[in-house]
């Protein structure tokens, strides 16, 4: 989807309204706040919307100062 400031609220809150959204459209497979190396994190939403699976996460990364949100959908028909 794109980057961001490093831990901005922009992100955070495209990344929230996503995971409504497939919230709302889907039913939730995956919820996982991975800690990986500091001072990065990883946030991963994954749902399953009418036969798709909807991945959303969220992806501080401390060396580039910035944060990224990703969506992907894979058709599993």
């Amino acid at each position: 989807m794109g980057g961001g400031d490093y831990r901005s609220d922009a992100a955070s809150e495209a990344f929230i309204s996503l995971v409504d959204q497939d919230a709302t459209c889907g039913k939730l497979i995956t919820a996982q706040d991975q800690q990986v190396s500091h001072p990065d994190s990883y946030d991963l939403r994954q749902f399953n919307v009418n036969g798709t699976e909807v991945s959303v996460s969220l992806k501080d990364k401390g060396a580039l100062n910035q944060t990224y949100v990703f969506f992907r959908s894979v058709n599993l028909n």
